[in-house]
């Protein structure tokens, strides 16, 4: 029995799986944006840990501008200069806070992770903060 046919056969239907490498779209996202693209863009925060941070109708945001962030909340913000250097390692240098009395508990939660922020990503999923915790926080551009 001549087994060269069938292995032939086995040889290239292995190459062409190989040959198609690119991963399938995850339904709902779309490509990933440029490693720069999170600038100059305002995000929401949409899960923190892949539960969904619902502060709607009050929006929880992050932007980057140049080396300033500002993170703005129901009632509060936070801004200041940061960098980000290998591997996302992110570093945020606190400059103006409003402290407003607040009775959205979602506003307190939401500083007390974003001050934490240790990593940014930017991703299939949108812009990704890492605490020094390990929570992660998404966020999709806001619209």
């Amino acid at each position: 029995m001549n087994l060269a046919p069938l292995s032939l056969a086995g040889a290239l239907l292995a190459l062409s799986a190989c040959m198609n490498s690119t991963p399938a779209p995850t339904a709902g996202m779309g490509p990933a944006p440029a490693a720069s693209g999170y600038q100059n863009q305002v995000w929401e925060l949409e899960l923190v840990d892949g539960a969904v941070f619902s502060a709607r109708p009050v929006r929880a945001t992050a932007e980057f501008t140049g080396s300033t962030y500002r993170f703005s909340g129901a009632c509060n913000s936070h801004s200041g200069n940061y960098a980000v250097g290998s591997g996302g390692a992110l570093a945020l240098m606190a400059g103006e806070r409003t402290e407003i009395a607040c009775g959205d508990a979602l506003d307190a939660a939401f500083f007390a992770l974003v001050d934490q922020a240790s990593q940014l990503h930017v991703t299939r999923a949108g812009l990704v903060l890492v605490t020094a915790a390990g929570q992660e926080l998404v966020f999709r551009p806001y619209s």
